[in-house]
């Protein structure tokens, strides 16, 4: 900001930041529930949980195909739309806010008595404490939307394993049979890393998501003063996350598609009962794009001072991490199915059971496991 100093600036940010209820300005319903518990939302909703449910008992019972399965595709256009939107409309206030600042320095130094001086200061004190107390909604706004996209597609995902669970239980295999696995010539067309738990899978994502991240710590590390070349330059690298598309996310989170003997599955029942422990590196992907909207958000409050290109830029970079952890999840939400798939097919194929003799009155409740054989087999 132009017109006043960096202590004047000081004052303005602490009051704006840590403002009580009584003096926010211009809130909508979804700003006062935000702020009313001044905190990130953990729980999952009721509508979201009985939305992750369906959406899992679905694609267990009736998909065809991994094409047609429902899965987290809702909630990751949910957290597309409103990102960009909430992203689109701070930009705007940002914009807004220095034209007033521009219309206030003119007014200032033609004002030609103290009284209309002190007004004018007044008026952009006030101004510039609503902003940051807009920024601050604006900040716990996104952090609430990935913490909900996050319990929608990780509940999804449980209900989704626990209903395969159970698919599995119903055809009471006790064990393998596996000299049939060792004398078969067959093979199972997979993905590279869905031959190893789960965990070592999901750990994927944290890993590709923090090789990404070093960027927005750059764009944080930008100060008021930084030149138009300095912005620009963090564009250029912020341009990166988008050629970083869903399928070379795939390919690195899933490895090449290879051709493996079935006994590589030497106890799928286990491994598919123990799917669940696998999320829980679901967990640190979620906390390290917390870190990264923290260090956004911690470099605005102490810089003191407010310039609209550098803060587009932070904004356009928080818009553009979520985006990247968007694709990430889409991925993982799919990878969770082809894990499972060559252990659906292993148990199917090799279990000793007595389901094989009366397929014919059980195969509709199998339409998810019968999407999963292969053509290999």
């Amino acid at each position: 900001m132009a017109l006043f100093d960096n202590d004047f600036m000081d004052s303005i940010v602490t009051e704006g930041k840590d403002c009580d209820k009584d003096c926010k300005k211009d809130k909508d319903v979804d700003e006062e529930k935000e702020e009313k518990d001044d905190d990130v939302e953990e729980e999952i909703s009721d509508d979201d949980a009985e939305e992750a449910e369906e959406a899992a008992q679905f694609d267990v019972e009736e998909a065809a195909s991994i094409a047609d399965m429902k899965g987290i595709r809702h909630p990751l256009a949910d957290l597309n739309r409103d990102c960009h939107y909430t992203c689109l409309e701070f930009v705007g206030t940002t914009i807004a806010l220095d034209k007033l600042d521009v219309a206030c320095t003119e007014s200032y130094v033609t004002a030609t008595t103290e009284a209309e001086k002190e007004a004018v200061t007044e008026e952009f004190k006030d101004s510039v404490k609503t902003y940051y107390q807009k920024f601050k909604n604006f900040i716990l706004k996104i952090k609430n939307m990935i913490v909900r996209f996050y319990n929608r597609a990780k509940n999804y995902m449980v209900n989704f394993i626990d209903k395969v669970i159970s698919k599995i239980a119903t055809l009471k295999v006790k064990e393998l049979d596996t000299d049939a696995m060792k004398n078969s010539n067959k093979t199972l067309k997979v993905f590279q890393r869905a031959t190893g738990p789960l965990s070592t899978l999901t750990s994927e994502c944290t890993k590709l998501f923090k090789d990404y991240t070093s960027i927005i710590y750059k764009v944080a590390s930008l100060s008021p003063n930084s030149s138009d070349s300095q912005v620009n330059s963090m564009k250029e690298e912020l341009a990166e996350l988008d050629k970083m598309k869903k399928d070379d996310i795939r390919a690195k989170l899933l490895g090449e598609m290879t051709e493996v003997s079935p006994t590589v599955f030497s106890n799928p029942i286990g491994d598919i009962k123990k799917a669940k422990v696998g999320l829980d590196a679901v967990n640190k992907t979620k906390d390290e794009i917390m870190k990264t909207i923290k260090a956004i958000e911690a470099s605005v409050y102490g810089a003191k001072q407010v310039t609209s290109n550098v803060m587009a830029i932070k904004v356009t970079a928080v818009n553009k991490i979520v985006g990247f952890l968007n694709r990430i999840w889409a991925v993982l939400g799919t990878a969770v199915h082809h894990w499972l798939s060559p252990r659906i097919t292993v148990v199917r194929t090799y279990g000793k059971r007595q389901w094989r003799e009366k397929k014919e009155e059980t195969k509709e409740s199998f339409s998810l496991l019968e999407q999963f054989e292969f053509d290999s087999l």
